[in-house]
């Protein structure tokens, strides 16, 4: 019954904050400065009083951290290029996708025969500590993650962190490059460590498997940019998981393995921004085989993909399509949970694990608060969904409401709450949404 109230109360919120926003339009902004029209009119409107000039010179205002590298890396216009080759819609949107700088304009000065383009902006905070407390029926834990996005003030992102409570310890590391040297090819590793209790159930939280475990994650990727808008990647490591077989709550206690893996991802984006919301399409499509490191361990394969197309309502709102499946013959004990993710919003988001799965979603995301340090959003969506795991086969699905909060000043993905309703089990589900890039 307390569930049920909270699902009510919070529908009538994002309604009333949705009719408060119509009413309440002039709050918020055009976003004229990620607006393709006008950009592209602001550079014709110069061209016609002053000509079709040559570029002298790409003037940044507004950086302190940043090496201007990162900024000229994502301009494709050249010195001695006339002013109507430059596409300010571009080079805005290549800045954008970074998550570095918000409040980003373009203009331009004439400098005797020749054109200064101007990019003003401002810099993110990107020193980001990130405290983690929860408490429920499995006890308490607290953790502290610390990530830097703009390292060095190359782009670059390392992050570190970890939990602890009296039962768990988590223990992560890594750090990515999206541009290595400022060249197309790109890399990323990344280490986790957990000494945890998995319980591993299904969607009416019937309990199958509960064990003690400690588990490793090395992974390491190496990748190119073929154009803008695909990359290939080349990945490979190690997942050791060893089972502690004297734990005396086990239950259907899993075989430890440790496996070296080798696989190949290919990722397509094409997308565009305004100052929080991004719209266009994405793909990304893995297989990684695991090979044993000795004879208790089996090789196994996984294959997976995910896909988003997020369709412009307006400049606050949007209408997005996700899908997501993974095919494969994991071992019990690495298998991992999808309740609580985009596609599975209506499992429990804590014991729910399949090595087989497909899943899609409807959702839309209209923007109804704006602040100056960000924004609000309220999110509706339906899902649907098939698993598979070692103890069942099974279908769910069912309607949701959310929120999230972008920072505009902080480069931190957005975050918020999912409260859904699985149709198929009748429990309703509570999940953290963040809203991170795959």
């Amino acid at each position: 019954m307390k569930i049920k109230r909270i699902i009510k109360a919070l529908s009538v919120l994002i309604i009333s904050l949705i009719a408060y926003t119509s009413l309440s339009a002039e709050t918020l902004d055009n976003d004229n400065n990620y607006d393709a029209i006008f950009l592209n009119n602001e550079k014709e409107k110069f061209i016609i009083q002053n000509g079709d000039l040559p570029v002298n010179e790409i003037v940044i205002h507004g950086i302190k951290k940043t090496s201007p590298s990162v900024i000229l890396s994502r301009i494709t216009i050249k010195n001695g290029d006339p002013l109507s080759a430059f596409n300010p819609y571009d080079a805005v949107n290549n800045l954008k996708k970074t998550n570095l700088f918000s409040d980003i304009t373009i203009s331009y000065n004439r400098n005797g025969d020749s054109v200064d383009i101007i990019i003003s902006l401002k810099e993110k905070w990107t020193l980001i500590p990130i405290p983690m407390y929860s408490s429920n029926k499995h006890g308490t834990s607290y953790g502290l993650y610390l990530m830097e996005t703009n390292f060095l003030g190359y782009g670059k992102t390392i992050f570190t962190g970890g939990i602890y409570s009296p039962e768990s310890k988590k223990l992560i590391i890594g750090y990515i490059d999206q541009s290595i040297l400022n060249s197309n090819f790109r890399g990323a590793i990344f280490l986790s460590h957990k000494d945890e209790i998995y319980q591993k159930g299904d969607s009416d939280y019937n309990i199958f498997s509960k064990y003690k475990a400690s588990k490793t994650l090395l992974r390491v990727d190496g990748g190119y940019s073929f154009t803008d808008t695909i990359k290939i990647f080349a990945t490979t490591g190690l997942w050791k998981a060893n089972v502690d077989y004297s734990y005396n709550e086990g239950l259907n206690i899993p075989e430890g393995m440790s496996n070296y893996l080798t696989g190949i991802i290919a990722k397509y984006e094409n997308t565009y921004h305004n100052e929080y919301l991004y719209f266009g399409t994405k793909l990304e499509v893995k297989t990684i085989g695991y090979i044993p490191m000795n004879s208790n361990s089996d090789y196994f394969n996984v294959s997976s993909y995910k896909a988003e197309y997020n369709h412009k309502v307006s400049q606050q709102s949007r209408l997005s399509f996700f899908s997501s499946g993974e095919y494969g013959n994991k071992p019990l004990v690495f298998e991992e949970v999808i309740g609580g993710k985009n596609g599975a919003r209506t499992l429990p988001a804590d014991i729910l694990c399949a090595d087989d799965f497909i899943n899609w979603t409807l959702s839309f995301e209209q923007t109804v608060l704006k602040f100056k340090w960000g924004v609000v959003t309220a999110l509706a969506f339906f899902e649907e969904g098939f698993y598979k795991n070692d103890y069942e086969t099974s279908h769910y699905y069912g309607p949701g409401i959310g929120t999230l909060v972008y920072l505009k000043n902080i480069a931190l993905p957005a975050m918020g709450f999912n409260i859904a309703k699985n149709l198929h089990s009748g429990y309703n589900e509570f999940s953290v949404n963040i809203g991170m890039s795959f």
